[in-house]
């Protein structure tokens, strides 16, 4: 059942001292999109609805800053908090992990870009498919001797 327009006046006032009116101004600003990904919100998977933006507000002093999709909410949330450790990420730590991204250390001491194996390389499946490889290197080897 979508919530009702009383109740999410009720919600935002309590929550961010935010009237609907404030928060229909700054949707219209931002085009109805994300303010980090600039894409819309996308659908409730249980109900189909188009689901609103998220209200961004800052933990540490109450500002409310925008409006942003569920995922970039959740990413800016985990990033501010820290997550598991507790300590929330700096702004020179995050650009120091895009620097990273971008010119990974990697392919100045080995002169070229090294591709392994994709995806996550402590699971089962990944096991299986070494032992899938070994077992076929192992028959191709036969077939040449």
């Amino acid at each position: 059942m979508p919530e009702s327009l009383q109740a999410w006046s009720r919600r935002l006032w309590n929550g961010f001292k935010l009237t609907i009116e404030k928060w229909l101004a700054v949707q219209a600003a931002q085009n109805n999109k994300c303010a980090i990904c600039e894409q819309p919100e996308g659908p409730n998977r249980k109900t189909g609805k188009l689901r609103r933006l998220a209200t961004d507000h800052s933990w540490v002093n109450g500002e409310f800053r925008g409006l942003l999709c569920r995922r970039c909410n959740t990413l800016l949330g985990r990033l501010e908090r820290g997550g598991r450790s507790g300590k929330p990420w700096t702004l020179d730590e995050l650009k120091a992990a895009v620097n990273y991204k971008e010119h990974p250390p990697a392919r100045d001491v080995l002169g070229y870009i090294h591709i392994g194996y994709p995806g996550s390389v402590s699971t089962k499946a990944h096991r299986k498919r070494l032992k899938r490889e070994a077992k076929a290197a192992k028959e191709l080897e036969n077939l040449l001797d």
